[in-house]
């Protein structure tokens, strides 16, 4: 290796500066070509000026690779940034499956868009997009954009506190911040299903498997689920994805897992619910006995499905349109398991 080794001005060591490995250029050349002795010539200027080239070059590697890094993140999609967070963020499946549906629906024009192109004014007129046909989704999409949008400002970043870097500008969402009041909130579900109804509410429930007209079951799961929305004050998705390791019936108890709140809530195990309990059993022992005499994929997939969960999801819009149709109540499963009163549970 051919060096310089000498002491800049006003340093107080010499400094060894590498020129290049032997061999690799010429002693000297034609004037603006490159050679051993033309660049130990700018070498020596440099270090009579009191630059040491060392540290010059470091600082250049150093600015070539955040410049690098910089081109790198701007084709980072929305997409791409929402994958990397739900890589490195623990979410509930329910909440997933929401964040999901988000970025694949509500947001699906910019999944393949660079983060960096997101302006807030976009953010603006796809939140009055979206509000048309419902305030809630359009209110869960920009909570879903900023929170993916500052999970890689903060990951991709440098660690600079005093002045973090932005490498996709500013959160669009900012921009609703200022403009629309109180997007984040959305009107309290007032609606109530009226005590004098349950009678003829929930006959028309427990009457749903009269009316299936497939082998599928899916009736008769629905009418399960319903009445366990009614008798337990559960959420909706917090029925559709309980387990079946966490029904004690020994015990009498079930415990619902990472409740709203974040903790685990217990509940007792009524003679009524034990019956709708004992339902789902024989349901989940018909599904392995058919997955046993016809293994194709999707019977092995439901009694997989039936063996872990108590209900499963349930896509109950069409029974309780019958329902509606039936006895003229209008209910939906938020207003079945928050808005009745207690002491059904008998």
């Amino acid at each position: 290796m051919l060096s310089v080794y000498r002491k800049p001005k006003g340093g107080t060591a010499p400094v060894r500066v590498n020129i290049c490995e032997v061999g690799e250029l010429p002693m000297t050349a034609l004037k603006g070509s490159p050679s051993v002795r033309s660049s130990a010539d700018a070498i020596l200027a440099k270090l009579r000026e009191g630059t040491n080239p060392n540290i010059e070059r470091r600082q250049q590697q150093a600015e070539a690779k955040r410049q690098q890094a910089a081109d790198n993140l701007a084709g980072l999609t929305l997409g791409q940034a929402f994958e990397k967070y739900v890589e490195v963020k623990e979410l509930r499946k329910q909440t997933l499956d929401g964040y999901r549906r988000a970025i694949e629906r509500d947001l699906k024009p910019w999944k393949d868009k660079p983060l960096k192109d997101i302006t807030g004014a976009m953010a603006v007129a796809r939140h009055a997009e979206l509000r048309k046909d419902s305030a809630h989704v359009a209110m869960r999409a920009m909570q879903v954009l900023r929170a993916v949008h500052i999970f890689a400002t903060d990951f991709y970043g440098d660690d600079d506190e005093e002045q973090p870097a932005r490498p996709f500008g500013r959160c669009p969402v900012d921009k609703l911040n200022k403009i629309v009041e109180k997007w984040s909130r959305t009107k309290a579900r007032t609606r109530k299903l009226r005590t004098e109804d349950l009678g003829q509410w929930l006959a028309a429930v427990r009457s749903l498997p009269e009316q299936q007209k497939r082998a599928d079951g899916d009736w008769a799961r629905v009418a399960v689920y319903l009445e366990l929305l009614l008798l337990t004050g559960l959420r909706r998705r917090e029925a559709a994805y309980m387990l079946w390791a966490d029904v004690d019936l020994r015990g009498d108890t079930m415990t619902v897992r990472a409740t709203k709140n974040g903790d685990d809530h217990t509940l007792p195990i009524t003679a009524r619910v034990r019956e709708l309990l004992a339902i789902r059993k024989r349901a989940a022992d018909a599904a392995r006995d058919l997955a046993q005499r016809d293994p194709t994929d999707a019977n092995k997939a439901a009694a997989e499905h039936a063996a872990t969960y108590v209900i499963g999801t349930a896509q109950v819009q069409r029974q309780l349109d019958a329902i509606e149709a039936t006895t003229g109540i209008t209910a939906t499963p938020h207003l079945i398991s928050k808005d009745l009163p207690l002491g059904l549970t008998g």
